[in-house]
């Protein structure tokens, strides 16, 4: 007998006992559909990452920031020195760095009162540069967004988002060119910003007043100072050396820089992910164990009874002919067909679980967000692995014993 003779055999054995055959599997299927579902889930935590800061051009980013306080032993002290990041880092940076794309300076978020005729509003506004809108991958969809003339000259002009444009000017197209006060100052609107919508990561963008750098520093900081500066390398691979070469810059720019500067790095972020998502996995992995470990005995229970049941027919074959080898080949190939079968249902159960759960993660968890189920290929072959050696683990005991049995003693069990 051969291995695929001997699962065909067992395939027709699984259709004689539709019922003892299901109640038999479903451990196997509660395993492998946790797996399956788990590990879509998971993966699909990674992808929404990435996917997210696709979405404002951050998987490349390296951040950089002055501390506001730094630990000495077991206290947090204020940082006392009268090192900031300024203007001219960042464009040191942009010369020194061969590896970055681009880099850029920031002051802000910070709330601000906004009056526009006789509505009023509190939104969030950002000092940057014209760089910006391609480093966070949001553009302008109306008028311009502002200009290197503008940071020369400091120019009191902005760019509103798609919901102040909405709230405030009610989508008026003239509201281009018309006045805004923000903070008691006068701007004038030169642009409104494309609608971001209120993802994980561009959480209350389509709210922000974009004005220019210098003009934050002159009106209303009143200092040359920038709360931070965002860098972008040339490739994913390349933000580990943008980072390193960033921090040598302000070295030789700031005294005690490492001390007084931090940095963050979308790579980092997404390696924590993969490490919490490798943890849960784990965790849930581990209880997905324990049912295969349950499914894997309730096989060898009913390969058990199906042994003591087909006593004669074990002994019949013998007689015939049949090599000790050849029954322990049936009944091996009858245990992993139920497992296979079990785990191919699972499979099937685990992509609806992965999907369903990754529906409920989307309103629950991550609102406004789509969190994808990703079923990569590598987890349903190695989900059907497992299957399928659980029934060549457990069916090894039952086959050994129906190959074991004397042909005279089997004959006399009918």
């Amino acid at each position: 007998m051969n291995i695929t003779e001997g699962f065909i055999i067992g395939l027709t054995s699984l259709l004689k006992n539709r019922l003892r055959s299901l109640l038999t599997m479903l451990g196997i299927i509660i395993g492998i559909s946790g797996v399956v579902g788990i590990v879509s889930i998971g993966s699909g935590a990674k992808k929404l990452v990435l996917t997210e800061f696709e979405r404002i051009g951050a998987s490349n980013e390296i951040v950089i920031w002055r501390r506001d306080r730094i630990k000495q032993g077991n206290k947090w002290v204020r940082v006392s020195s009268s090192e900031y990041l300024e203007n001219e880092d960042a464009i040191a940076i942009a010369e020194n760095c061969p590896d970055a794309k681009s880099v850029h300076t920031e002051i802000g978020p910070f709330d601000a009162q906004l009056k526009y005729y006789d509505k009023d509003k509190i939104s969030k506004v950002i000092g940057t540069v014209p760089i910006y809108q391609n480093s966070r991958n949001w553009f302008v969809d109306k008028g311009r967004f502002i200009s290197d003339e503008d940071i020369k000259d400091g120019s009191k002009v902005c760019v509103i988002g798609s919901r102040v444009w909405d709230e405030l000017c009610g989508k008026q197209e003239n509201a281009i060119g018309d006045e805004i006060k923000i903070n008691g100052i006068r701007f004038t609107i030169i642009g409104v910003m494309q609608e971001k919508g209120n993802t994980m990561a561009s959480q209350g963008w389509d709210e922000t007043i974009i004005i220019p750098v210098t003009t934050v520093q002159k009106r209303m900081t009143n200092t040359r100072y920038v709360w931070r500066i965002q860098i972008q390398a040339k490739s994913f691979e390349l933000v580990d050396e943008v980072e390193k070469q960033a921090m040598r810059v302000l070295e030789w720019r700031h005294k005690d820089a490492h001390d007084i500067f931090e940095t963050w790095t979308a790579k980092k972020e997404i390696k924590n992910v993969e490490k919490v998502s490798m943890i849960i996995k784990g965790l849930l992995g581990g209880v997905a164990s324990i049912a295969l470990l349950v499914g894997g005995i309730g096989v060898m229970n009913i390969m058990l009874v199906s042994v003591t049941e087909r006593t004669w027919e074990i002994g019949l074959r013998k007689a015939v002919g049949a090599r000790r080898r050849d029954i322990l080949l049936q009944f091996l190939m009858e245990s992993a067909a139920i497992s296979v079968a079990g785990g191919i249902i699972g499979i099937l159960s685990g992509v609806i679980f992965g999907i369903g759960g990754a529906k409920l993660f989307s309103t629950f968890v991550a609102k406004g967000t789509e969190w994808p189920s990703v079923i990569s290929f590598q987890s349903v072959l190695i989900a059907t692995s497992v299957s399928f050696i659980i029934g060549i683990v457990f069916g090894l005991y039952p086959a050994n014993r129906a190959a074991k049995l004397m042909p005279t003693e089997a004959l006399r069990q009918k």
